[in-house]
């Protein structure tokens, strides 16, 4: 066999794929996630008698000119392809422990629904719709791969289901990172520094594409909320149709303005009896004050009457363009666990005029009951005594 040369995709594969279920590569244009995967799913086949590994696309007519051509290439570079041993008309190829990588397309979702994998690999899933990730998922036993360019709508479910797993973890990539690109190709991608920003944004940097409506373009997931130690903030949002809301707020460092947000609570139908018995689950409410949506001053009497540290957020003309700001001026750290919150920070943006073309300073209505939160929260950050249960 051949010396294996891939981009550092392989090695991270290599060092996670027992730690963690789901495996998420997200890079720009060339930045080798593909191929380095690919090459990797080889060695696994070969290494582990019977696997079964499928590698799937959104659509079948896609395959043979894309991860197909990749596999067939690293196959002849490794000196292991054998013609007799690819089936065309079922796209598999079979190796000769018994293991087999096949290659399907999820338009066909009868298909899908009855295979078993011991590795899936989801190929450019920024197009697979949520059944089909859920359809292949329910059905790997050893792991699962995915990889896609960072240009789908921030509503995709990759930010919203598979991100803010405990068992996931997502790699990012760009150009730079592929050490066989030749001066040519480098200078074609760096073009874009200078012609589209978004699109050097996604292909250059790796990183999601942004509107100008979008209002908080710029936030990273991080897996250690609870290890800040800081004095945690509270801030709730009442609903009953829309969610009632629960947020706890960290600033690291005042002057560098770094935040942290984790969400504690996100539920519907909720009634006065019930907001306060799931509040009190809640261990960090015992020794924190928590500032209320002061539109519910009925709610927030109850809750006080019941024993919890509760008062009304100061509201006024003005407050949530302001409560905005006040968020965008930090850093944005946002919990991993936290799927609504990551959801709500994705998705929130500007008004535009009617006039299509003018953006307002007006935020959409919607999709900002845990945002809300973050605001009340945040009025009495910098206070120099601590609220306590208690104390006033």
């Amino acid at each position: 066999m051949a010396k294996i040369q891939a981009c550092k995709q392989f090695n991270e594969i290599e060092e996670s794929y027992k730690k963690f279920r789901i495996l998420l590569f997200q890079g720009g244009t060339r930045s080798g996630k593909t191929y380095s995967i690919m090459m990797w799913l080889i060695i696994y086949a070969i290494k582990n008698p019977n696997a079964i590994v499928n590698i799937f696309r959104k659509t079948r007519a896609t395959v043979e000119s894309s991860v197909l051509k990749d596999f067939k290439d690293i196959m002849d570079r490794l000196n292991l392809y054998n013609p007799a041993c690819y089936n065309k008309a079922t796209m598999k190829y079979s190796f000769d422990n018994g293991s087999i990588i096949k290659f399907m397309g999820c338009d066909d979702p009868e298909k899908v629904k009855g295979v078993k994998s011991d590795i899936a690999y989801l190929n450019e899933v920024s197009s697979f719709y949520l059944e089909d990730y859920r359809q292949i998922a329910v059905r790997a036993i050893n792991g699962i791969i995915m990889d896609y360019n960072p240009n789908m709508a921030t509503y995709h479910f990759i930010f919203k289901e598979v991100i803010p797993r405990d068992d996931s973890v997502l790699f990012k990539s760009t150009y730079k990172d592929n050490p066989f690109l030749s001066a040519s190709q480098i200078q074609e991608i760096e073009r874009y520094k200078h012609t589209d920003e978004n699109y050097w944004r996604i292909y250059g940097l790796g990183e999601q594409g942004i509107s100008e409506e979008t209002i908080f373009p710029n936030f990273k997931i991080v897996t250690n909320y609870d290890e800040v130690d800081d004095n945690e903030y509270l801030g709730m949002d009442f609903g009953y149709n829309d969610p009632t809301t629960l947020a706890g707020v960290k600033i690291v460092d005042k002057e560098e303005k770094e935040i942290y947000i984790k969400q504690y609570l996100y539920k519907r139908k909720l009634t006065p009896d019930r907001i306060i018995s799931e509040t009190k689950k809640i261990s960090v409410v015992k020794n924190n004050l928590i500032t209320a949506d002061s539109a519910r001053p009925e709610i927030i009497s109850q809750m006080v009457e019941e024993g919890l540290n509760v008062e009304g957020a100061k509201k006024g003309t003005g407050s949530v363009y302001a409560g905005i700001l006040n968020i965008k001026e930090h850093k944005i750290h946002l919990d991993k666990g936290s799927s609504e919150l990551i959801e709500e920070f994705s998705m929130y943006k500007w008004q535009k005029h009617r006039n299509g073309v003018d953006i307002l300073e007006k935020p959409q209505e919607g999709m900002d009951h845990l945002i809300d939160a973050v605001r009340y929260a945040l009025e009495n950050v910098g206070s120099e005594t601590p609220y306590f249960f208690g104390v006033v």
